[in-house]
């Protein structure tokens, strides 16, 4: 085996030469690689825009520049060459932005006082203390007995871009003697946290005095007193320290004080409790509800929209007044409050009759009256006014009048807000011994109209009729009610149920020998 020969120092720094690339165009530092006993360098044609350690300045113009790069080890030199190496003008990216900002940012060493990093627009500027004993990352400088070497990082992030900026070795001095040393001693001694929630009381300054000063002093006074609302705010606060004639500042920025939820509640109970919606028991009317009470909004529910919306429009209903819960809500600053408010809304009797005789035609179409109808002269308290189409068939009393013709015509009943028509005709009976009975007929069903005209919560129907004058008697075959849901019927025997209202019903029968159903208009008398 010949073995290779080592590498001579020739060899071995054009290799490392070799490795080195340097991008075209340049807008970022030069970054040389580190060999043990190889020390590198670079020549640059204009060492303004590219200095000798590879930090790139970037300017106005794009500026073209000579680099070489110059590798020595004992005492042998060999290099490498870039000609024309385009450093493109800086542009408005995130990293030239910074490049810029940290290029610009000046941390002078001795440091005396708080350091305040200057902003830059849309980006994040940090600070990072070697020793935050003596600088904190916040910037404030804690003189102490001795001097004091801190190093500090400053990093800026960028959309998405992030760069450091390194200070070494920053001499932070000892302070002074005399009064200077102890303003600075009691201002770095203070402390006010975030949230403020209790009164500010300053530690005594012997010796000297301290002042506080508000950016808010109806938030938080100049004496210190904390006066907590009904929203959430923001103070600056500034302590001055004052001795021998010697005064410094430290401000407390950004200090929150929230809300105070016991005033705030007790502002939008007040706000509940102004609003006065007056007697809300058996609404015949449409109500008003604040939109605001005591400059501030209020919503409105209801648990009954079909009986009164939420704005206040009720929706009356015939037979009996309807119970309702209206809810106002008051919010402010994340906290609602709530009140309700119980009522009802009346029952309109006025849509009764409406109803019933819509009931009456809907189960029953045209009625066909045999004998006299007695009609109902009210009903819930307001009178009835019958009228017929053609008094020579039927009288607006309701006096049947004898025909042999079947003929149509009309029955109109009204009350005082609605007139309502109901569909009769005659029928063609016969006229022997039957049709003497006619007038009679009505008179078996008495007992049931008076029932129903009355308390009693049930009847019987009557089965047959006739029977006299040697007449054998017929039958009543069945019977029918117009509402059945208060006027049940199960063959001859009726249940009756009465609501709050009075009611207009028809009972119907089927008698033997008469061709169609005899109806009987009565009225059915609330509870």
């Amino acid at each position: 085996m010949i073995p290779k020969r080592s590498q001579t120092d020739e060899e071995e720094l054009d290799l490392f030469l070799n490795s080195i690339q340097i991008d075209n165009p340049l807008i970022k530092n030069i970054e040389l690689p580190s060999y043990p006993g190889v020390v590198f360098s670079i020549d640059s044609s204009n060492p303004s825009v590219v200095s000798s350690s590879g930090v790139v300045t970037r300017g106005d113009q794009d500026v073209y520049v000579n680099l070489t790069v110059k590798a020595t080890k004992n005492s042998v030199v060999r290099t490498k060459s870039f000609p024309n190496i385009l450093v493109p003008k800086k542009d408005a990216s995130a990293e030239s932005l910074i490049d810029d900002y940290l290029n610009r940012l000046v941390i002078s060493s001795p440091v005396t006082a708080n350091i305040t990093l200057p902003p830059l627009a849309g980006a994040t500027v940090t600070l990072t203390s070697s020793n935050q004993a003596v600088i904190t990352n916040g910037g404030i400088v804690t003189r102490g007995t001795t001097d004091q070497s801190v190093s500090l990082v400053v990093t800026v992030t960028k959309d998405g871009v992030t760069k450091t900026k390194i200070f070494l070795g920053l001499l932070v001095p000892k302070k002074e003697g005399g009064a200077e040393g102890e303003v600075d001693d009691y201002l770095a001694g203070l402390s006010i946290t975030s949230p403020l929630t209790a009164n500010i009381i300053l530690p005594p300054f012997t010796g000297g005095t301290a002042t506080l000063s508000s950016s808010n002093p109806a938030v938080v006074s100049n004496s210190g007193v904390v006066t907590r609302g009904t929203t959430d705010q923001t103070v600056s606060i500034t302590v001055n320290a004052t001795k021998d004639g010697v005064t410094k500042s430290r401000t407390f920025s950004n200090l929150m004080v929230p809300k105070d939820d016991v005033a705030l509640t007790a502002e939008l109970d007040a706000a509940l409790n102004a609003i006065n919606l007056g007697n809300l028991i058996n609404l015949s009317t449409n109500i008003s509800l604040p939109s605001a009470s005591n400059g501030i909004n209020v919503s409105w529910s209801s648990n009954q929209p079909g009986v009164i919306s939420n704005t206040g429009v009720i929706q009356q209903d015939p037979t009996e007044s309807k119970p309702f819960i209206l809810t106002a809500s008051v919010t402010k600053s994340g906290l609602t409050r709530t009140k309700t408010f119980n009522g009802s809304v009346a029952a309109n009797v006025q849509l009764v009759l409406a109803d019933d005789v819509t009931t009456i035609k809907s189960t029953f179409g045209t009625l066909y009256p045999v004998f006299d109808l007695s009609l109902p002269s009210s009903l819930n308290g307001t009178g009835l006014t019958w009228t017929s189409s053609n008094p020579s068939l039927m009288t607006s009393a309701g006096v049947v009048q004898e025909t042999d013709v079947v003929s149509p015509f009309t029955l109109t009943v009204g009350n005082a807000s609605t007139t309502q028509i109901m569909n009769m005709s005659t029928q063609d009976v016969d006229t022997g011994l039957l049709g003497g009975l006619l007038d009679t007929l009505g008179t078996i069903v008495n007992p049931v109209v008076n029932a129903l005209g009355d308390n009693s919560q049930s009847a019987t129907l009557p089965s047959q009729y006739g029977g006299l004058l040697g007449i054998g008697a017929k039958s009543i075959t069945n019977w029918e009610s117009s509402h059945p849901d208060l006027v049940t019927i199960q063959g001859y025997n009726v249940t009756i149920k009465r609501s709050q209202q009075d009611h207009l019903i028809v009972l119907r029968a089927k008698y033997e020998g008469i061709n169609q159903p005899i109806p009987i208009i009565a009225k059915l008398s609330k509870q």
